[in-house]
């Protein structure tokens, strides 16, 4: 996935510089920019295990060395209350 192709729609929703952005179908993405490589390959490394263990987690998209692009996905519930 080229980022610099994605439009930008909204500001980061944690500590790194990112934001959700949009591909030219309207398909939307959390973009994040780890402070290193080695952070990305890490979140990246361990999402994979994770996946490998049968855990759900985002769906990551390949974005080169210096991102994280996990595909859009809407929160069923947004507050620690709703949870059982």
């Amino acid at each position: 996935m080229n980022v610099s192709k994605l439009k930008k729609q909204g500001g980061k929703l944690g500590s790194n510089e990112g934001g959700v952005y949009t591909d030219d179908a309207g398909a939307k993405f959390y973009v994040k920019k780890p402070a290193t490589q080695a952070h990305v390959t890490n979140e990246k490394t361990a999402a994979n295990l994770y996946k490998l263990a049968g855990v759900n987690t985002l769906d990551y998209r390949e974005a080169g060395p210096d991102h994280v692009v996990t595909a859009w996905q809407d929160l069923d519930k947004n507050n620690i209350s709703k949870f059982s």
